[in-house]
């Protein structure tokens, strides 16, 4: 294997990885309460959100670079953050901390709360903030 990051890059306590359609490497570093993105080459964080987050655990990011991350383990909830902003809005309540975030194809994102023994669903379609468990 190669090594492409290393905690020098994203800190000492990263929780979630994912890779979107263009290469960026979005990684969950707890130690700093942050998402960082890292576009395809860049061993520099060229995106560093963290407005609102607390102990996040995971993140996932759509085709056009809009940021979901969880927000669970202590203010329950979803964070979203559009394009090009550094500023968060919360999506969705969840029952606690999601270790892993879904999309599907009809634009629903999934929580996996697994210390509540539940995956919470939302339609991104809907203004509210309600999930359904």
């Amino acid at each position: 294997a190669i090594t492409v990051f290393n905690s020098s890059m994203t800190g000492t306590n990263t929780t979630g990885v994912f890779v979107d359609r263009n290469n960026t490497v979005f990684i969950v570093d707890k130690t700093s309460d942050s998402v960082r993105g890292f576009f395809e080459g860049s061993l520099t964080s060229n995106r560093n959100l963290t407005d609102g987050l607390a102990n996040p655990s995971s993140v996932i990011a759509t085709n056009d670079g809009t940021v979901y991350a969880d927000n669970g383990a202590i203010n329950w909830r979803i964070h979203v953050w559009l394009p090009n902003s550094s500023n968060s809005r919360m999506v969705m309540t969840v029952p606690e901390a999601c270790y892993s975030l879904f999309i599907d194809t009809n634009n629903h994102i999934y929580c996996s709360a697994a210390l509540a023994h539940q995956i919470v669903k939302k339609w991104l379609g809907d203004n509210s903030n309600s999930s359904i468990r």
